[in-house]
């Protein structure tokens, strides 16, 4: 059988735009699929192809930020949180500042007056390891290294400092802020509570290390423990409780 002098392509084929392709190697065909755009020869890329039907190829999502933000509070998270605000006492604020900037030995300047002030006073952490400094004796500074910093781990890690210091000083733990509560202003309440129970502490302490005025904050219980002899913790075993009832008023019929 004579031959027509086409061709054959080696690979599947297919067409795009009056061309015929082929997969791996083809060459086109004569007639109504020839073409005045070049055919390629090369293999088919799908990365070369045009966008077909107006889909583009899905793009790479943006790299993550560097630091997560928290945004505002919707709903319920901020009618807790304006409760939170409303605890904040602005006459307590100048009875801390000063008796920081009395009791810290070195001069750790003095804020503005407000919330925001006074958490931006706080939040690095080198103030707070000044005043607990300044309650121990001279070489006997639990914080040892106090260094100002603007990168976020640092100040949290001296914030951490001063509440350890202030747990081993004698704080209860359940009076003891966190560090969220100072770095972010979450919970600025709590500080003041904390560094009020501090300065109730020093006071009632009265090593000579306080200072400032005793007045500034409440004066702290003293452990009053009562002693009684065997013999008269003896006699309390037989007296009757009115826990256990009485008969006064009772009929004697």
């Amino acid at each position: 059988m004579p031959s027509l002098g086409w061709e054959v392509p080696l690979g599947p084929l297919c067409t795009m735009n009056g061309e015929s392709l082929c997969l791996h190697n083809s060459t086109p065909l004569p007639g109504a699929l020839e073409s005045s755009h070049p055919t390629p020869t090369s293999a088919f890329s799908l990365a070369s192809a045009p966008q077909l039907g107006g889909v583009s190829p899905p793009q790479p999502l943006p790299p993550p930020s560097g630091m997560a933000n928290r945004g505002p509070a919707y709903g319920l998270s901020r009618e807790v949180q304006q409760k939170i605000e409303k605890q904040y006492d602005a006459d307590l604020e100048q009875i801390l500042i000063q008796w920081i900037t009395t009791q810290c030995r070195k001069d750790v300047g003095r804020p503005q007056p407000g919330r925001e002030n006074f958490q931006n006073w706080l939040k690095d952490g080198t103030v707070l390891c000044e005043l607990i400094n300044g309650l121990y004796p001279e070489g006997q500074a639990p914080v040892k290294k106090i260094q100002a910093s603007t990168m976020a781990f640092k100040q949290m890690e001296q914030i951490s400092q001063f509440l350890q210091a202030a747990e081993r000083y004698g704080i209860n733990t359940t009076d003891i802020f966190q560090t969220v509560d100072l770095w972010e202003g979450k919970n600025m309440a709590c500080v003041q509570r904390t560094l009020m129970n501090l300065g109730g502490l020093a006071v009632a302490r009265d090593d000579g290390l306080f200072s400032g005025d005793p007045i500034w904050f409440p004066k702290k219980s003293k452990e009053n423990p009562r002693y009684f002899p065997d013999n008269q913790l003896q006699e309390g075993k037989y007296v009757i409780g009115l826990q256990m009832g009485t008969n006064r008023g009772a009929s004697q019929a």
